[in-house]
């Protein structure tokens, strides 16, 4: 059956809480629908708001992406590609006892050699500028997780390019990928520079 209730009795549909045969309710206003409750609870694409000057909300305006607002700004989203924080992310531990850890990996883990985990630091919002440090999988998939420690660096103009390498076994690499020696530097010009203090 249909049961339909108007909340006020102006001659706009003003506030009509609507409820069918499918056990859904509708809450609608002048005819648009603000709020679904069925199985599930749609908001129509409007936010939800969590504070007195309603500032402050959780929204949904773009397909696929949620977004935090904080202070009328949006702080923070969660897309379906990626998310972005626009403000200072601080990671704190409570007890004095634990260790702060941020955990970036790869949820396909070590079945495909090359999978990468990585920290992008950039001025712009742009993967193939900045700087990066990148956590690569390098060892046999599915049989062991050696991993080794990659530094991109970006030149004027040019695109993100490793410039050093510390491989599984410890082995650091200044321009090569593949160091043999514990430390080893491939340059046109190799210069050691020392400034005792």
């Amino acid at each position: 059956y249909l049961m339909t209730c108007k909340i006020n009795a102006d001659t706009s549909d003003g506030l009509k809480i609507v409820s069918d045969t499918s056990g859904v309710i509708d809450i609608q206003d002048n005819g648009t629908t603000r709020l679904t409750i069925g199985d599930t609870v749609d908001l129509q694409a409007t936010e939800l708001v969590l504070d007195a000057d309603a500032d402050t909300s959780i929204h949904a305006s773009t397909d696929d992406q949620v977004d935090f607002k904080i202070g009328g700004t949006d702080r923070f989203s969660i897309a379906a590609a990626a998310s972005t924080f626009s403000h200072d992310l601080i990671v704190s531990e409570a007890n004095s006892d634990a260790a702060t850890a941020v955990t970036i990996f790869n949820a396909d883990g070590v079945s495909t050699v090359g999978n990468e985990s990585k920290l992008h630091l950039g001025c712009t919002n742009s993967a193939s500028h900045g700087g990066s440090i990148v956590a690569e999988f390098v060892g046999t998939a599915d049989a062991n997780h050696a991993t080794d420690l990659i530094f991109n660096a970006t030149n004027t103009g040019s695109t993100l390019a490793e410039k050093m390498r510390i491989t599984n076994a410890g082995k650091v690499g200044i321009g090569i990928a593949a160091p043999n020696g514990q430390f080893a530097v491939s340059d046109a010009t190799v210069t050691l520079e020392m400034n005792p203090t």
